[in-house]
């Protein structure tokens, strides 16, 4: 994508700092509305205006090995019984 198009251009460069951009807009009512109707026509069963912008986070470990199991970029938490995980790319 060229600098005309993208305001991110040389800017975010790998996908850490992509993932907690992406994270960091959820701040933002309107592009955390579209990317949660996204996921919910994927078959998830949540309400997007009801969840807000605290219910994200980066960079977390999976299982208590994380050499074994890794880490996920991307954790949407609605309570203990109902999380997502996002892998970003």
């Amino acid at each position: 994508m060229t600098r005309n198009n993208n305001i991110f251009h040389n800017l975010v460069k790998n996908e850490t700092s992509v993932t907690e951009l992406f994270c960091n807009l959820m701040q933002f009512k309107p592009f955390r509305v579209l990317f949660l109707n996204i996921v919910k026509e994927k078959g998830a069963k949540i309400d997007p205006e009801k969840i807000g912008c605290e219910c994200f986070e980066t960079e977390f470990g999976l299982g208590k090995d994380e050499k074994k199991h890794g880490r996920a970029d991307l954790r949407l938490s609605i309570d203990e019984d109902d999380e997502y995980i996002f892998e970003i790319k």
